[in-house]
C-alpha cells in the first residue's frame, strides 16, 4: 500500500502502511524519509516498544513470535522475503530520525492501557474462542497473492473473533488521537503505520476532520 498524505488541522500527514516484521521494509522506510522529509514522526508502536528499541543492541532476535497466530504470520510473510524482530520497519524509523535529531513518538496504547483494553474488551468466551479456533486457523489457505494480501487476510481472520476486533478498534482510537495531538504542533507529520491499522486510522482522522468543519 501506497503512502496517503491527509489534512490534519494546518499539518500535513502522511501514512506509510508497513509490514511488521518484513526486513525489506526497512529500505521502504528510509526511502520515504528523504523523499517526504517530515519534521515528526509517529509510529503504531508503544511508548514502550520504542524505548525497547532504542535500547536493542541491533542484532536480530530468535523469533519474533509467541502465539499460535503469531506463529502463523510470521510463516505466510516469510515466503515473501525474510522476516525479522525487532520490525525493521521501526527500528529503521527510530535510526532514522534520531540521525537527523528529528522527534519520534510511539503513539499506540501503552503496555498498561493495553492491558486494561484487553482485559475489558475480550471476554473469556472470545479467549477459548481463539482457542478452539487454532486449529482451523493454522490450517487457514490465506491470500498469498501479495504480501499485503497476507497480511490483511490474517487479520480479517484475527478480528473475527468480536473482543479482538474491538481490541484493534481501540488501538486505532489511541493511535489517530496521538496523531492528532502531533498534528498541532508540527507542519509535516510521517506517520509509520502497520498496514493492518492503516485504514481504520485514516479514517477515523478523516471523521475528526469533518466534524471540525460541521
Amino acid at each position: 500500500m501506497n503512502p496517503s498524505t491527509l489534512r490534519v488541522g494546518g499539518c500535513q500527514v502522511t501514512l506509510l502502511p508497513v509490514i511488521r516484521g518484513l526486513v525489506s521494509e526497512g529500505d521502504r522506510v528510509a526511502k520515504s524519509f528523504h523523499e517526504l522529509a517530515p519534521d515528526c514522526v509517529a509510529l503504531s508502536i508503544s511508548p514502550e516498544e520504542l524505548k525497547a528499541q532504542r535500547e536493542h543492541d541491533g542484532k536480530p532476535l530468535e523469533s519474533m513470535c509467541g502465539t499460535p497466530e503469531e506463529n502463523v504470520y510470521e510463516s505466510g510473510l516469510a515466503k515473501f522475503g525474510d522476516v525479522e524482530r525487532p520490525p525493521r520497519c521501526f527500528s529503521v524509523a527510530v535510526k532514522v530520525a534520531d540521525a537527523a535529531g528529528m522527534r519520534v513518538v510511539g503513539v499506540d496504547l501503552t503496555e498498561e492501557d493495553f492491558t486494561r483494553a484487553y482485559v475489558s474488551l475480550v471476554s473469556g468466551w472470545d479467549f477459548v474462542r481463539k482457542a478452539l479456533g487454532r486449529g482451523s486457523f493454522n490450517r487457514a489457505r490465506f491470500d498469498l497473492t501479495s504480501a499485503d494480501a497476507f497480511v490483511l487476510d490474517w487479520d480479517r481472520r484475527l478480528r473475527k473473533i468480536r473482543g479482538y476486533d474491538l481490541l484493534e478498534k481501540r488501538r486505532e482510537a489511541e493511535i489517530a488521537k496521538g496523531i492528532i495531538e502531533l498534528a498541532g504542533k508540527t507542519a509535516h507529520l510521517l506517520v509509520v503505520i502497520e498496514l493492518e491499522r492503516a485504514p481504520g486510522v485514516a479514517e477515523r482522522l478523516s471523521s475528526a476532520e469533518s466534524r471540525k468543519g460541521v
